[in-house]
C-alpha cells in the first residue's frame, strides 16, 4: 500500500531511534524503490542498528550504498567494539550480512566471505559464507 511507504518514510525523522529502526526494517521488507534515497540517508544515522538495517535494506534492493557497513558487519573486530552486543547477536548480525552480500556482487565483500569461510571460529558462519560465495559471479 502506497500510504504505508509514505508513512514509514515520515517516521524516519522521528527522534526515537526505535521508531527509526522499525521504519527502516519495514521499508527493507517492502522493498519499494521510493525508499532508496531515504534509506541512503539513514546510513549516517547516529544509531548503529539503524545504519546496519538501512545497509541491509539497500542491499536487498541490489544497492551498494551501504557496502562499507555490510563489510563492517562481517568483521568480528568491529562487532566486538560494541559492548552491548553479545555473541549470539553478533552471529545474527553476521548471518544477515552474509545473506545479503551476494546481492551486491562486490569484490571486497567476496574477499570477506572467503576469509570467514576459511577461518571463522563459528561453523554456522563458515557454512553460511560458503553458501553465499556460490552466489557470486565468476
Amino acid at each position: 500500500d502506497n500510504r504505508a511507504v509514505e508513512h514509514l518514510l515520515e517516521l524516519l525523522d522521528s527522534g526515537d531511534p526505535q521508531v527509526r529502526l522499525q521504519s527502516v526494517i519495514a521499508l527493507g521488507k517492502i522493498e519499494d524503490p521510493r525508499s532508496t534515497m531515504a534509506l541512503e540517508k539513514m546510513l549516517a544515522d547516529i544509531e548503529p542498528n539503524v545504519r546496519w538495517d538501512a545497509a541491509v535494506a539497500l542491499a536487498k534492493q541490489k544497492n551498494s550504498s551501504g557496502r562499507r557497513i555490510i563489510l563492517d558487519l562481517l568483521d568480528r573486530k568491529y562487532l566486538n567494539s560494541f559492548s552491548n552486543i553479545d555473541k549470539v547477536e553478533q552471529v545474527q548480525a553476521m548471518m544477515v550480512a552474509i545473506n545479503v552480500a551476494p546481492l551486491i556482487q562486490d569484490s571486497d565483500l567476496e574477499a570477506s566471505l572467503l576469509e570467514l569461510r576459511e577461518s571463522d571460529s563459528n561453523l554456522k558462519i563458515r557454512e553460511a559464507a560458503r553458501r553465499a560465495l556460490l552466489n557470486f559471479e565468476e
